[in-house]
């Protein structure tokens, strides 16, 4: 018999604060606005007459007039390899689309050659573009930039 007044009691307490809870989550709109209009205060800006806004002239056929842009054919890196000494700032690493650049902070790797793989060989590999690997005298890290320019309009 105790266990059943526990039971209903402590069932009493929890529909009591769920009943709390939700009542405190949903306040009435026309309580609220009154109450944050009575404790802000008067509004501090002046209302100012309004006009419709113009609207802007375009001239007929502007469409036409915009260039249009042309797809070039894509031009595939060649294969090719070269080896630079790279410095704080990016150098181009001969007639590849390679530039290196130092990373701040990090260990001197001394010369980098950099090989670039042919298009086929890329695409293999699951690539799309360009594909290099670069070896260095020494462990360390550089910073490879790769320029795109050449396919840049293959795949729109």
């Amino acid at each position: 018999m105790r266990v059943w007044r526990r039971l209903r009691t402590m069932m009493l307490v929890i529909a009591v604060a769920m009943t709390l809870v939700i009542s405190g989550l949903v306040v009435p709109d026309n309580l609220v606005v009154p109450a944050a209009a009575s404790v802000a205060g008067p509004d501090p800006e002046t209302s100012v007459d309004g006009r419709p806004v113009a609207k802007a002239r375009v001239a007929e056929g502007a469409e036409e007039s915009q260039p249009k842009a042309e797809r070039k054919e894509p031009v595939w890196p060649k294969p090719g390899s070269a080896e630079v000494d790279p410095g704080e700032k990016a150098v181009a690493v001969g007639a590849l689309p390679v530039r290196l650049a130092e990373v701040k902070g990090a260990a001197d790797v001394g010369a980098v050659k950099v090989k670039t793989l042919p298009a086929d060989t890329v695409q293999k590999l699951g690539g799309v573009g360009i594909g290099a690997r670069l070896t260095g005298e020494s462990a360390g890290k550089v910073r490879a930039e790769f320029s795109y320019a050449g396919f840049r309009d293959a795949y729109g």
